[in-house]
């Protein structure tokens, strides 16, 4: 038995790690960092501030660390590859903290470490290149009275290497962002601020970087596509802090270095309970208002004469909606993997729906919302995921006034923010990158919507079928009389074939009822019978095409598989029976037959690494020893089907008709192979079809189809 060693390295690092600086002050790049003991002198008389980690205090200048709640990200690099870890929580014992970190035993040399606080401000996904390793300055923060938010902060660790793993190392650290100190004063409230978000129109504020950690050194800050010009700064009227009079409230929070030139401007935007004011400040001359990586730029605005509005306070049905390249995608209660499915919708105010998972009940919840259906509450667990569960889950939802969206965020974890993720056919998570965050909430309204739908899509007949059909009905929140039927030529033809002698909906039997004349023309023919049910709340449609073979012609039929329904759980020990969707609609009986996602992925994968393409989707997975078979009235004359083999092995299927054999299918592993079959004699009678599966593999067969007799 192979056994894997993992050593224990201990981390830690000095807790003041710089002193706080003013806007003339420097902090030494990170590469330059000074060496530190692996302690963390811890504050203790910043314990009241139980929300914070690494605190700023005004009062004495430093940045002090929490006894609790402090996590380093932690990687090492050999051999070109780099293994990255989360830390233990720090402890502290007699003021001092140090941090824990298990790697695999190593023994490539040298081995170099680097590492960033807080650990949530390494980017998880696909990011192990130290040399453009991604970080992120959150947009959404939650500073304290005095000081900002430490899970907003950027350290970087100056870069170490040495010849073996060791059991303790020492690491010192550089501040990569900004800190901002800005004091928010008479405001024209005495109600406890709840919000103040700072706005620097073009500029680089909050979002993600590139660092190079061997260097030390950010290499862009908010690259392409993932940075915001804003920072919002998230409070509890328990903070009750108010910014009426002179002295008012500082706001604190982290950013990127940039400048605010003379003549340019910047908005503070302050929330409170039952308003918004707006008040934007344009930077005077020699004035210019500058962030510098490692400083604190201190600076005030006063709200004298800020606009004002009511603020908006969102509650009832909505759907919540996201736009992508014109596409409106309406986020669906059902799971998608880890995610909220995304549904294509047309967007009308208010949205009229059938679809209760669409609905969501948006609810005030103190300072911040719940967004729910029934007893079921949208929240957030892990990663980029979004659940309900039916516990209360709390939501800081932020609208954009210029552009009429909002974003949602997790009230415990504000990075964490809604969005439709960017490509099409993923749904709805809850991110910290960047995806599509500006939503669209547009209040909502449940209707029973009429719905039409037939028991089968394709009704095909010989050329000599005179017979009258039916076709089975459902129809849902609507009655007879809405219902109309007009039948067309062709498949996108506008006129009335006149070989359709009866294509009328029989209510009372909840039934299509179809007939043709006999074709005496040498081409097969094809017609639409269109129903479609109105009533005052909308409308639905369904079509049935009939297909005519020529004259002489036998005509051949297609079965879908779209019945074929059973456990989704089950892998292949699935047997029972289903209807068939061509004429008659017979009945299939299934052995041993694996779920529907079974034959999509033998698909998916015969075209990945085979690279054999199978388009249709009317396939149906057969286990070992299982088999498939079907009556077909009136007898076949010829039969033909695919098969598909997975990478598992090689696989044979014996085919009967009529308890006769008529063939052996072979086919070796990852491929497809074709099986037809002619002159076969029913002489009139009904013709069962049979596939038995031998015990090598699972055999996946569709495109199934046979000619009438």
């Amino acid at each position: 038995m192979k056994t894997f060693f993992k050593s224990i390295l201990a981390v830690a690092v000095c807790a003041s790690l710089f002193a706080a600086c003013s806007k003339d002050d420097t902090v030494s790049d990170p590469s330059n960092g000074r060496k530190v003991t692996m302690t963390v002198t811890a504050s203790s008389e910043l314990e009241s501030a139980s929300g914070s980690r690494t605190t700023y205090d005004p009062l004495t200048g430093k940045i002090s660390w929490n006894e609790t709640g402090e996590y380093l990200q932690v990687f090492e690099t050999a051999a070109s590859k780099t293994t990255y870890a989360n830390s233990q929580e720090g402890t502290v014992n007699d003021g001092t903290a140090k941090f824990a970190v298990s790697f695999p035993k190593n023994t490539n040399t040298p081995l170099v470490y680097n590492a960033v606080y807080p650990a949530s401000a390494w980017i998880t996904s696909n990011n192990t290149d130290i040399t453009n390793m991604k970080v992120v300055t959150r947009t959404s923060q939650q500073p304290t009275a005095t000081s900002f938010d430490s899970n907003a902060d950027l350290l970087i660790a100056k870069s170490i290497s040495l010849e073996s793993q060791p059991t303790e190392l020492q690491m010192s650290f550089g501040r990569a962002v900004a800190i901002g100190k800005m004091t928010v004063k008479n405001l024209a409230s005495e109600e406890p601020v709840l919000g103040v978000e700072f706005t620097a129109p073009d500029k680089k504020v909050t979002g993600r970087s590139y660092v190079d950690m061997t260097a030390g050194t950010v290499k862009e800050y908010g690259y392409p596509g993932n940075f915001s010009d804003n920072v919002t700064l998230s409070y509890s009227s328990e903070m009750n802090l108010t910014a009426n009079g002179a002295t008012g409230m500082t706001a604190y929070f982290t950013c990127f270095p940039f400048e605010v030139a003379a003549g340019e401007t910047f908005t503070v935007t302050v929330t409170t309970a039952t308003k918004i004011f707006t008040k934007t400040v344009t930077v005077q001359e020699g004035r210019a208002l500058a962030f510098a990586a490692g400083d604190s730029s201190t600076f005030a605005v006063d709200m004298t004469g800020a606009a004002e509005e009511a603020t908006e306070t969102l509650s009832g049905d909505y759907v919540i909606t996201a736009t992508q390249s014109e596409i409106t995608y309406a986020m669906s209660s059902l799971a998608d993997g880890s995610r909220l499915a995304p549904v294509v919708i047309t967007p009308s105010n208010p949205y009229k729906t059938g679809d209760e998972t669409l609905i969501w009940t948006i609810t005030k919840s103190g300072d911040n919302y719940t967004i729910s259906q029934g007893e079921n509450y949208l929240s957030w667990e892990s990663d980029n995921s979004a659940t309900t569960s039916t516990t209360p889950y709390e939501l800081v939802i932020t609208k954009n006034k210029s552009e009429g969206t909002y974003q949602i965020a997790s009230a415990a974890t504000p990075s964490r923010i809604l969005a439709k993720n960017d490509q099409a056919a993923l749904g709805f998570g809850f991110y910290t990158g960047s995806q599509t965050k500006d939503l669209t909430l547009i209040p909502a309204e449940y209707v029973k919507l009429p719905e039409i739908t037939l028991d089968q899509t394709t009704l095909t007949l010989s050329y000599n079928d005179t017979e009258t059909h039916y076709i089975p009905v459902t129809l849902k929140n609507a009655e007879t009389q809405d219902v109309s039927v007009a039948i067309y030529d062709g498949t996108e033809g506008t006129e009335q074939p006149d070989w359709i002698t009866t294509g009328d909906y029989n209510g009372s039997e909840n039934r299509l009822e179809v007939a043709a004349t006999e074709n005496t023309v040498a081409t097969p023919r094809t017609a639409r019978i269109v129903l479609t049910a109105t009533t005052s709340l909308g409308t639905a449609q369904a079509t049935l095409t009939v297909e005519q073979a020529a004259a002489g012609a036998k005509a051949w039929v297609s079965e879908t598989f779209e019945n074929y329904k059973p456990d989704a759980g089950s892998a292949y020990n699935s047997n029972g029976t289903f209807n068939g969707v061509t004429t008659g609609t017979p009945v299939w009986t299934y052995a041993k037959c694996g779920n529907p996602n079974q034959s999509k992925t033998d698909r998916t994968t015969l075209s990945n690494t085979a690279g054999i393409t199978v388009s249709s989707e009317t396939y149906l997975t057969i286990g070992k020893s299982g088999s498939l078979s079907v009556t077909i009235p009136g007898g076949i004359t010829a039969l033909k089907f695919n098969a598909l083999t997975s990478s598992k092995g090689s696989a044979t299927l014996t085919v009967t008709v009529g308890g006769k054999s008529v063939g052996t299918l072979s086919i070796t592993k990852n491929s497809k192979k074709v099986f037809e079959l002619s002159d076969i004699v029913c002489n009139g009678q009904d013709a069962t079809i049979k596939i038995e599966q031998n015990t090598e593999n699972r055999t996946t067969i569709g495109d199934f189809s046979w000619q009438l007799e």
